[in-house]
């Protein structure tokens, strides 16, 4: 009874964290493709060493995944982020 106890908290740890995991990713909509960024940034350079001749390609795909989820990022950012007041004032 004891083990099965422990195997409850952590299914219940375990979903929580998915819980976290979902609201990051729907706070920040440009992390899905940075993640893709670095996956692909691994198989560039599994490629690279394998001397691949589609590496250029693969480069420049991870190179569009990074620049949109930067973008992507910043627009989330923007959007989160709150209202403060400045020197004059007014709110920005």
């Amino acid at each position: 009874m004891k083990r099965y106890g422990e195997m409850l908290k952590l299914v219940d740890r375990l979903r929580f964290s998915i819980a976290n995991v979902k609201g990051y990713f729907s706070k920040n909509l440009g992390a899905p493709f940075i993640l893709v960024f670095d996956v692909l940034i691994f198989v560039v350079a599994f490629m690279v060493v394998y001397r691949n001749p589609l590496v250029g390609y693969a480069a420049a795909v991870a190179y569009c995944f990074l620049v949109f989820g930067v973008v992507l990022q910043a627009f989330s950012y923007l959007k989160n982020k709150p209202c403060e007041e400045n020197a004059f004032g007014r709110k920005y």
